[in-house]
């Protein structure tokens, strides 16, 4: 059992929003699929989520060094939640 309660805290935190993450991206990847009936469209989904990922990794440096650690997983969060309900 781990011992640190605050790693505890993160480490469930980090599994659920990963679980969410997933489950988001398979219903991302059926709703499309089920619009577009195309594979090409279907494959775009995790592109696009990989492309993004790696432009936000280039990005990344230079937000870390203006904002609190705290406050970005705050906004980061808050932002995927909205886009999320925009969905």
């Amino acid at each position: 059992m781990i011992k640190n309660h605050a790693f505890q805290k993160l480490w469930i935190g980090q599994l659920t929003a990963n679980l969410g993450d997933t489950i988001y991206i398979v219903g991302l990847i059926s709703f499309v699929y089920g619009i577009s009936d195309t594979a090409t469209s279907l494959a775009l989904v995790p592109f696009l989520t990989t492309l993004s990922r790696f432009i936000s990794s280039l990005i990344s440096p230079v937000i870390i060094d203006r904002f609190s650690m705290k406050r970005l997983l705050v906004i980061s969060q808050l932002f995927k939640t909205i886009c999320l309900c925009g969905l």
